[in-house]
């Protein structure tokens, strides 16, 4: 099983190189747009190293707490869906048993989520994308695989993490290529020698201590050393293990202790070392002073010390002999062996009105079946819609639209049904390289009505944009953003097109704060009308003039249709401070993600099989036409009756 540990080893500085020059602009994309959430980072065996790197990375780049946890800690504490917190799935290869089981429990979560894998086609990729679970950031490693311990896969997702949440990269790309071929080979000897090492023969405990930098190096060192069945390992740090742990000292054999310091923790680690007792075996790992560059560095370390360890030992760490129970406890199904978590309402419920909200009471269910009555009976004339998050993913907002969504729309369009988009968007929609008309068959361009910046310009496809006229009032706003230094935290500068005015986030964890402040202004200068509505990627703030319900209104008109029964509405920022809230707040809307609590209007009938992009196509998918309209199958209908009053 396995290859040789020393190949892994001697490949490493390849590894760095390939992530090095890979591209992290998505990757980038992705850690902005959760910026503003928590981070639960999920991983198991080397890819927990990478997790916990992530989310620590995300904790001090953007202040908001993470954490990491094993695919079984996921599954046993049944993190609900909440506009704060954000999924990330971390595996190599995608394809271990308790990986799969925690992504196939988070579908029923509507969590926002990504992935991070170092293959394209593999089975927790295929479920995230076939489902929308999660945004794939995928890259295709050159060395196939790891051995038996995680090597060259873990430190190149530590390069890519890093250089996605550092895109400046300071140092980094500096420090990094000096882990070529004759550092490994220095590092090596120099490891080789050390008489520290040379007492790990027999069966030894170790502890490892580390300070403000470290902790992910310890992780991975008593991971590796457990794993090769080298050593039994401790970790904590320096502060931690003067809290009783150092009476482990004072035996005859006591533990060997490994201690990694940086330039931040010279002091408190030299002074807590010279009160060691004499005969305690001390092994000193100085990492740089960089943050997340000493982490990694600090990871190689740990590569390269259960290397030392497991040749003073005979034993090639890389190809141990695994015997049969132990593949045979490494190939067990979670999802088969723990007990079905009870749920005491349906998700779509909940979803809605929250989890205090359970089926016993009835006042819920009733709602949804009301909801789910109204679309039975519902012939569509047209269909009005959001575009970002609801007919691409908002991570790939640049990519354009959802191709598997085009084929849908011009079955819809070719019929007669008029498709409008209520979008913050301008001219990426219209004509950009990967703007509609780059994608939609020109014969049916007049059928497709845009209503681009929130509704201020109401056109069909065929027709050009009009020329920007911009609501001079925006620049009072401005200039108080300016004064009050929250344009500064936000990082962004304002775009203003008729009546909207975006603000494209770069710091999420300003938002809420902005958006707040904008409230203020607006109550404060009597801007009657004015609204400010937040989506995954901007703060939008519209005028009593424009709104994406003008836009469902504007398409009534043009098809003789009621907006409240013959114009169905899809979007997926539909709660109270989310930007398709005006859209969805009326007639017969779904959403493909968050919901406002308003009971007749606003509901997600989506299967856990399918989020975002992927939902809208359930949705499409499930309409037929008849005479010119469209109207849900009976098949839809039912198990949209079943989401509402089942747990299923």
């Amino acid at each position: 099983m396995g290859k040789p540990y020393k190949e892994e080893v001697d490949f490493l500085p390849q590894s760095i190189s390939w992530a090095l020059s890979q591209d992290v602009t998505l990757f980038n994309r992705v850690a902005k747009g959760h910026s503003a959430r928590q981070l639960v980072v999920v991983g198991s065996g080397g890819s927990y190293t990478a997790a916990s790197f992530l989310a620590q990375l995300h904790e001090s780049s953007y202040g908001v707490l993470s954490r990491a946890i094993t695919p079984l800690e996921y599954m046993a504490q049944q993190i609900q869906p909440r506009s704060n917190v954000a999924l990330a799935f971390i595996s190599a290869e995608g394809k271990n048993k308790d990986i799969l089981a925690a992504a196939d429990a988070a579908l029923s979560t509507q969590s926002s989520s990504f992935l991070l894998t170092l293959t394209h086609n593999n089975p927790l990729g295929n479920i995230c994308d076939t489902t929308g679970l999660a945004t794939v950031i995928a890259y295709d490693m050159p060395w196939i695989k790891d051995g038996y311990l995680a090597t060259n896969s873990l430190v190149a997702m530590m390069v890519l993490t890093a250089r996605a949440y550092q895109p400046e990269e300071g140092n980094f790309k500096a420090i990094m290529p000096v882990i070529d071929d004759k550092w490994i080979a220095n590092r090596r000897q120099q490891l080789r020698n050390k008489n520290v090492l040379q007492k790990l023969h027999l069966p030894r405990t170790i502890i490892i201590l580390y300070g403000q930098a470290g902790r992910i190096a310890a992780v991975d060192l008593e991971s590796k050393l457990a794993e090769a069945s080298l050593a039994i390992c401790q970790l904590c740090d320096y502060r931690q293990f003067a809290h009783g742990r150092h009476l482990q000292l004072a035996s005859s054999e006591p533990p060997v202790i490994i201690a990694f310091t940086s330039p931040q923790d010279e002091l408190l680690s030299q002074k807590t070392i010279e009160l060691f007792p004499s005969h305690v075996s001390v092994l000193e790992i100085n990492l740089p002073s960089d943050a997340d560059t000493s982490e990694i560095i600090g990871v190689i370390e740990a590569i390269l010390i259960t290397e030392a360890v497991a040749e003073a030992r005979g034993i090639d760490p890389g190809q141990p002999e695994v015997t049969k129970f132990g593949r045979d406890i490494y190939s067990l199904n979670i999802s088969a062996l723990l007990p079905k978590q009870l749920i005491n309402n349906s998700p779509v419920i909940s979803s809605k009105f929250g989890s205090a909200a359970t089926s016993e009471n009835s006042m819920y269910i009733e709602s949804g079946m009301k909801f789910c009555a109204q679309l039975e009976k519902a012939k569509f004339k047209s269909i009005v819609c959001d575009f970002d998050g609801t007919f691409c993913d908002t991570a790939r907002r640049f990519d354009g639209i959802d191709k598997k969504l085009v084929p849908q729309l011009e079955r819809f369009l070719s019929a007669g049904i008029v498709i409008g988009f209520a979008t913050g968007r301008g001219d990426s929609l219209h004509t950009s390289k990967t703007g509609l008309r780059k994608t939609i068959n020109p014969a049916l361009w007049p059928k497709v009505i845009l209503g681009l910046y929130s509704g201020s310009f109401i056109l069909p496809l065929d027709s050009p944009v009009p020329d920007s006229e911009k609501d001079a009032r925006f620049q009072g706003l401005v200039e108080w953003l300016e004064s009050t230094g929250l344009l500064l935290q936000l990082a962004a500068k304002p775009k203003i097109d008729g009546g909207q005015m975006g603000l494209r986030i770069s710091n999420h964890s300003a938002r809420t704060r902005t958006l707040a402040a904008i409230l203020y202004w607006i109550r404060l200068t009597k801007k009657a009308g004015w609204r400010a509505y937040c989506s995954a990627h901007s703060i939008d703030v519209i005028t009593e003039n424009t709104s994406k319900d003008k836009v469902v209104n504007f398409i009534a008109k043009l098809t003789d249709s009621d907006p409240q029964s013959e114009i169905l509405r899809i979007g997926d920022s539909g709660d109270f401070d989310g930007n398709d809230f005006e859209l969805l707040n009326e007639g017969l809307s779904l959403s493909v993600n968050s919901v406002s609590a308003q009971p007749d209007t606003c509901w997600n009938l989506l299967p856990k099989e399918c989020h975002g992009s992927v939902g809208t196509l359930y949705y499409l998918s499930s309409l037929e036409i008849v005479d010119g309209r469209a109207s849900f199958t009976r098949s839809f209908i039912e198990q949209a009756k079943r989401l509402v009053s089942s747990n299923c």
